[in-house]
């Protein structure tokens, strides 16, 4: 199949079609393998700061690092960018950063948006009204998921009492939800899945957050 004609489908199957729930089907390269060793160095240093004297939170934080360690070294650069993505959110959000529950989101999503800027930007950029639709149809989609939990987190962060007591309910049930949806939403796979040359990864990104979202709500 030519590149023309490749990316004439991923739009057809984008704007009428369900992709398969499977990972990304574009591996990453080996220069994305490289930049996820490095970051994962960085990664490592940071790790005594935010495990201080919790020892079961640094075997949590040593083991994401040994285990993204291993998926670099087998070349499994999918396994790799999701455990590093994990290990990243788990030292951005945990007990050393603190903060109001909110910013866990909303730094998963500048993370996630960064990526999709770019993407966006090369929809648009021929000017083609199919593709601009494609970009419009990933963005809405995918601005709905950021919108949604975070007024549901500040509503949380901002209340007391009973008041927060239901919010947190909430939120937890729309974690619960984005965990679900997420993994088999079509607009997200197809962003990760792009013809484009953008690499984009939402759901490595999205998932650890929500696991760290999740874990702080049920222990407040």
């Amino acid at each position: 199949m030519s590149d023309s004609a490749g990316k004439r489908e991923w739009v057809t199957r984008l704007l009428g079609f369900r992709f398969p729930a499977s990972p990304g089907s574009m591996q990453p390269t080996a220069q994305d393998v490289e930049a996820l060793r490095q970051e994962l160095a960085a990664l490592i240093k940071g790790i005594p700061q935010e495990a201080g004297n919790d020892a079961a939170g640094k075997t949590t934080l040593l083991k994401l690092a040994s285990d993204a360690n291993g998926a670099i070294k087998t070349d499994d650069g999918i396994a790799a960018a999701d455990l590093v993505a994990r290990l990243r959110i788990a030292l951005e959000t945990g007990p050393a950063a603190g903060g109001p529950i909110v910013t866990l989101w909303t730094k998963a999503s500048d993370a996630a948006d960064s990526q999709l800027k770019q993407l966006y930007e090369t929809l648009r950029r021929p000017g083609h009204p199919v593709l601009t639709a494609a970009a419009e149809r990933i963005e809405a989609t995918l601005n709905g998921y950021r919108t949604g939990l975070t007024d549901e987190l500040m509503d949380y962060d901002g209340s007391t009492g009973p008041a927060r007591d239901a919010a947190r309910q909430k939120a937890l049930q729309t974690v619960d939800t984005y965990k679900a949806t997420i993994a088999i939403d079509n607009h997200v796979i197809a962003a990760e899945n792009n013809l484009f040359g953008v690499p984009v990864s939402i759901r490595a990104t999205w998932d650890a957050a929500l696991d760290s979202i999740k874990q702080r709500l049920t222990s407040a």
